[in-house]
């Protein structure tokens, strides 16, 4: 994994986002609570178990980085992944250096298949510390509106329950005609505001389905998600499957989703489909566009502060139905695009 790793604000207003209790190390440094310590812990624990030479480096790595949590929740995963690979079989090596003089972050073998594994991890500097926060019964009424669509939303802490309610009933007459990239913002009696809510993209439910927090960094974070994964790309080897692997906060899946696909667009060259009344694509901007280098054939994401995220791959039609096979031992959830 590259040590150089990206640092990224997730545009969480700071009048609603609740911060956890940290730590202050001996040293004067201030440290994540527990979870991140405790899965370093016992990923150590893990990998001295294995007595395996290969993997040293990824443990030595995990020990320098104790005053660096974000750094060692990102290495942590890759152990993970590392876990996951070992378990379906394949002989795993970290930081292996190749005939290019480059090293590549994991290398999997596994009879015929070899795997060269490119890690990369962009950080979010607000999610190790934020708190998941509750939506309020007016505002959650949002979900009950019967559009196929995600919706970022704020609201100000402290709005009495009628001021909760007229701004769900605002965002709602606006929701109900809200295009793809769309935003409004509601602003009370004195001029300040009391909410805001834009829309995300769409998706495969039946209603509108609600996100806290609104990422007015959006074309900074995807920026720098492409720039890494262009990074990734020039570091492919030959002789085996190259697949890039991004890690960071699960907040930001949806964000890697179009730095890679593309952004989601409203297509009226298209038919909807069954029950819609507008038809939804991708615009030709991702990683993966139509005249960039198609090499690339994997790219999968993977979760930094859960180890309980699913994580997600997604493979080109060209990919071999045998490494289709491969990657679904590996990951969660795995698209096939074209």
């Amino acid at each position: 994994m590259d040590r150089r790793h990206d640092t990224l604000t997730c545009g969480n207003p700071e009048f609603f986002v609740e911060l956890a209790p940290l730590l202050r190390a001996p040293n004067g440094a201030i440290t994540m609570a527990s979870p991140t310590r405790d899965r370093a812990t016992q990923t150590l624990r893990w990998l001295s178990t294995l007595q395996a030479r290969s993997l040293r480096p990824m443990a030595r790595r995990i020990e320098r980085a104790a005053g660096n949590p974000r750094l060692q929740a990102a290495l942590v995963s890759e152990a993970r992944l590392a876990r996951t690979l070992i378990r379906a079989g394949f002989d795993v090596g970290s930081e292996v250096q190749t005939p290019t003089g480059r090293a590549c972050d994991l290398v999997a073998r596994k009879g015929d298949v070899l795997l060269h594994l490119h890690v990369k991890s962009i950080e979010d500097e607000h999610s190790p510390q934020t708190r998941a926060v509750r939506i309020p019964r007016a505002i959650r009424a949002l979900e009950h509106i019967e559009r196929r669509l995600e919706v970022e939303i704020i609201w100000r802490t402290g709005l009495a329950a009628s001021s909760l309610r007229a701004l769900s009933k605002n965002f709602a007459n606006f929701l109900v005609r809200a295009s793809i990239g769309d935003e409004h913002t509601v602003a009370g009696r004195d001029g300040r505001t009391q909410g805001r809510c834009r829309v995300r993209c769409a998706h495969d439910g039946p209603c509108i389905r609600l996100h806290v927090g609104i990422a007015d960094d959006r074309a900074e974070i995807i920026e720098r998600m492409d720039r890494l994964m262009r990074k990734a790309r020039a570091q492919f080897l030959e002789g085996g499957e190259n697949i890039i692997v991004l890690m960071g906060d699960s907040r930001l899946e949806w964000l890697f989703a179009e730095a890679l696909l593309g952004t989601p667009i409203e297509r009226w060259d298209r038919l909807p489909r069954r029950g819609e009344r507008i038809a939804i694509g991708r615009a030709p901007n991702g990683f993966w566009k139509p005249e960039r280098d198609l090499t690339s054939r994997i790219v999968a994401w993977q979760s930094t502060d859960s180890s309980r995220a699913p994580s997600s791959a997604w493979l080109r039609t060209r990919a071999s139905t045998d490494m289709l096979a491969v990657c679904r031992t590996l990951f969660d959830r795995c698209t096939e695009v074209e």
